[in-house]
């Protein structure tokens, strides 16, 4: 049995992705009473990235070092500053 997800809207079933050689075949639809969407649970993997990106950070006080990297890395001269 092939199982299809997609979308209701306004009526009509979308499928998310395309059926390739069924064209013309009789289908049964089921939808479940009611759908609940599920919070994605939080990645603790996120969690220890964003605190080795805090423990990595350098202050180099160069307020500008983002915008001005190319004047800061290459001595191109500055551009112009934010307004």
């Amino acid at each position: 049995m092939l199982t299809i997800k997609g979308m209701l809207r306004n009526g009509v079933i979308y499928p998310n992705e395309p059926i390739q050689g069924r064209e013309g075949q009789i289908v049964v639809i089921m939808l479940p009473e009611e759908t609940v969407l599920q919070q994605p649970s939080p990645d603790p993997s996120w969690d220890a990235l964003m605190e080795f990106i805090d423990q990595s950070a350098i202050d180099m006080e160069i307020a500008d070092l983002a915008h001005q990297h190319d004047y800061y890395i290459h001595g191109v001269p500055k551009r112009d500053p934010y307004p």
